[in-house]
């Protein structure tokens, strides 16, 4: 059964904000798996679900990064290992795998709403009375982490084309690479963002006009029950 651009978006507020007032691990892991499993189910059969795992396998050196980060910079709490300048506490490492936790969260949460369209979050923003233009900007910021992640892709092909083993630089050659594709990166995504302003422009975007759609695509049953459950969910957990 189809659900509503306004049931997925209503279902990812309610886990993000679960796992901002959530301090408890268990519970951050269960919205984890949530979030997972609405992958899962979101997939088409002709899709492989496991290249949104696959580019979050590639982001672990990160969460590694911020987790290590927590760890070592929060003193608070019962110390369990101290050497030199080096001390990690109890509450350091909670608070370390709770931020790990959320981010995993949330990362998921946008890749279940990445396959929304325009049309499909402007049918959702228009149930609740929402300005056209704010759909817009939402499905535009979703829109543009894959854009520029294929920028970087495509730039790192580039590199590799011309006989540059990245993989065999020092780390301070990688980290002088990576600084100088910055600027061309986000150069390129900002031009053709130009183009995607035009053809906006093009369709009659804030012309002042009341947009109309051949076909309306409402609410059903279900989309009521799975709204009802989460925010019921989202205050018992609360409570």
């Amino acid at each position: 059964m189809k659900v509503h651009a306004l049931t997925k978006l209503f279902i990812v507020i309610c886990i993000t904000t679960g796992s901002l007032l959530h301090q408890n691990v268990v519970i951050l892991i269960e919205l984890l798996l949530i979030s997972m499993m609405l992958n899962v189910f979101n997939a088409n059969a002709s899709e492989d679900w496991t290249r949104l795992f696959m580019k979050v396998f590639k982001l672990i050196p990160v969460f590694i990064s911020i987790f290590l980060i927590q760890l070592l910079f929060d003193n608070s709490g019962h110390v369990i290992f101290h050497l030199w300048i080096i001390r990690i506490t109890s509450h350091g490492v909670s608070t370390a795998v709770q931020v790990m936790l959320r981010l995993l969260i949330i990362v998921f949460s946008a890749g279940y709403l990445m396959k929304l369209g325009l049309r499909e979050f402007l049918f959702a923003f228009r149930i609740v009375r929402l300005p056209e233009s704010f759909a817009v900007m939402t499905a535009l910021t979703i829109g543009f982490i894959p854009l520029l992640a294929g920028q970087i892709k495509q730039s790192l092909q580039q590199i590799r084309l011309r006989g540059i083993g990245i993989s065999e630089l020092s780390l301070r050659k990688r980290v002088e690479l990576y600084l100088s594709l910055i600027m061309p990166i986000l150069g390129r995504t900002v031009s053709n963002a130009k183009y995607l302003a035009i053809t906006l422009e093009l369709r009659g975007f804030r012309n002042g006009g009341k947009h109309t759609n051949y076909r309306k695509v409402n609410l059903q049953a279900f989309d009521y029950v799975l709204i009802t459950t989460s925010l019921f969910l989202l205050v018992w957990s609360v409570l």
